[in-house]
């Protein structure tokens, strides 16, 4: 029940539970090795997933931070080390548009780190 509560009940949490199931089921379609890990219950999903919630984090980290700080309490903004990460990623993805000319978007930056995430 408390897991319930925590997750469900809370309706950002809940909001946020369902756009990154929402991007996983779009990461399956972007990879489908991804998706037959899912079918076969591979040990190696169990890796992945840490890193896509991750990545969606970074992504949008207001939409995302309540579920982060459930899971990690000690990864808060403005504390130096995370907000470096924070930075490290939006640098990184500002590369993957820049590099992505002529399309230069957002969304296959996002799905190249995807890509790398489940590699």
């Amino acid at each position: 029940w408390e897991v319930g509560t925590r997750y469900v009940q809370n309706t950002r949490l809940l909001n946020t539970l369902c756009d990154l199931v929402s991007q996983i089921r779009q990461a399956q379609r972007l990879m489908p090795s991804f998706a037959a890990m899912f079918q076969d219950f591979d040990a190696e999903l169990f890796m992945i997933l840490p890193r896509l919630i991750w990545l969606r984090f970074l992504a949008q980290p207001s939409q995302h931070s309540e579920l982060l700080t459930s899971l990690l309490p000690e990864a808060r903004s403005g504390e130096g080390e995370f907000d470096a990460f924070v930075h490290k990623f939006r640098h990184t993805q500002q590369i993957l548009v820049e590099s992505a000319r002529p399309s230069g978007s957002e969304t296959a930056a996002y799905e190249a780190l995807v890509q790398r995430a489940i590699l």
